[in-house]
């Protein structure tokens, strides 16, 4: 089996960069919709939709995005630091191990977020939810982390075969 041989850092970090922006982007949006979502529909039903469409839901939509955009960022830069160590580490880096370090680094940005979010549930009865939901944040972290870098040595390995 062909191993396919692992893109340079400095090919790929400016479109690392702008695909974990984008993607924090839309995450922080979909987990701002999950966590806010009841307040939402209170908010709606005490307003009325029109109301809260021309009011609120720009400055939450705003603010969601720029939190994922902010988490993509730190992902990416812990994606970047953890391939920049593996590389230093291994002479002979393939395509795979460093979609696994960049998985692993984005894990590790993703820490703290997720202890916060474990600290949220200490205090309930039940703290199993919510840590739960921080171990498929890190795990949701990780994919990203792997499919971004592995998605852009794929590339890199058919702009060398064309």
């Amino acid at each position: 089996m062909n191993q396919m041989t692992a893109a340079p850092v400095s090919d790929m970090t400016k479109t690392m960069f702008m695909i974990s922006g984008a993607v924090g982007m839309v995450l922080g949006i979909v987990a701002f919709s999950a966590m806010f979502g009841s307040f939402a529909v209170d908010e709606i039903s005490r307003s009325g939709l029109w109301a809260w469409i021309s009011g609120g839901i720009w400055l939450w939509v705003l603010i969601a995005a720029l939190s994922g955009i902010a988490m993509g960022v730190l992902c990416c830069s812990a994606m970047y630091v953890a391939i920049e160590i593996h590389a230093v580490k291994c002479a002979s880096d393939t395509s795979a191990t460093q979609s696994v370090a960049a998985g692993f680094g984005a894990v590790v940005a993703g820490v703290l977020p997720a202890l916060l979010i474990v600290g949220q549930g200490i205090s309930a009865q039940d703290p199993w939810p919510t840590t739960l939901i921080a171990l498929g944040f890190l795990l949701v972290c990780f994919a990203v982390g792997f499919v971004i870098v592995a998605g852009l040595n794929l590339n890199h390995s058919r702009g060398l075969r064309a």
